[in-house]
């Protein structure tokens, strides 16, 4: 963001740059560590949220009524992936017990999708994070949260030397805050709950264009293959040994 003089009616606009870059491959550990430096370094600005409110995407997850509406249309439309939706619901729901809302005094303007598709690797080597589009209210420990989760769980998988990487580049450019609980993954759990049942419901909407709604079909059998509770519990009681 950047502010506009006065006499040119003050306020924020947005200021993008355009990048050249290659998306992150293979094992390289040093994005996990530059990841852990960025968060530290967003942290360390604290630049205050102010009256904003975090996004609900991030801290209200769809409810158990909100799940047998989605599963309901899917089961009536013929969505080949309906039965594998309704055996995953209680997942779901357990997963959105753990989430709870941040405290607002812990809140300052975080980048809220902080995931390995939205950095690229220049030519030099320089990694960039994009798609500041929709930073905004977050607490630290909660997008320290997100790095384990978007970074560092595969599926029912944990990768337990990921953060020993993000966790030293964080503490090392000074950041502060700790991971306890599950509840501290929260945004981006309760994120990846609100993304299936918007995709279900583009999967099934008509009057989008074929090609939306085509390859929201094609995502939903994946979407579908989440983490289990446990994962979350081993990825927070290794985040907490660090």
């Amino acid at each position: 963001m950047a502010a506009l003089p006065t006499e040119h009616g003050g306020g924020l606009i947005r200021a993008y740059e355009w990048i050249d870059g290659q998306p992150l491959r293979g094992s390289d550990p040093r994005p996990a560590a530059w990841a852990g430096e960025v968060a530290a370094i967003i942290e360390g600005i604290a630049a205050p949220a102010g009256d904003q409110m975090p996004d609900p995407w991030s801290t209200l997850a769809p409810s158990a009524d909100d799940w047998a509406v989605v599963v309901e249309r899917c089961e009536a439309a013929g969505a080949p992936w309906a039965d594998e939706l309704r055996r995953a619901v209680p997942g779901f729901v357990a997963l959105a017990d753990k989430i709870e809302p941040p405290r607002h005094d812990e809140l300052i303007i975080a980048h809220t999708d902080f995931q390995p598709q939205n950095v690229l690797r220049e030519p030099d080597g320089r990694l960039v994070l994009l798609d500041w589009d929709d930073a905004g209210p977050a607490a630290p420990r909660r997008v320290l949260g997100q790095l384990v989760n978007n970074w560092h769980i595969h599926h029912t998988d944990v990768d337990h030397d990921g953060p020993r990487q993000t966790f030293r580049g964080y503490r090392d450019t000074g950041g502060t805050a700790a991971i306890t609980h599950v509840t501290d993954l929260g945004d981006s759990i309760c994120g990846y709950l609100n993304h299936v049942v918007s995709q279900a419901d583009l999967a099934l909407d008509v009057t989008r264009p074929a090609g939306l709604t085509g390859a929201a079909r094609q995502r939903m059998p994946g979407l579908l293959q989440h983490p289990p509770i446990a994962t979350y519990r081993e990825a927070v009681r290794a985040a907490a040994a660090l």
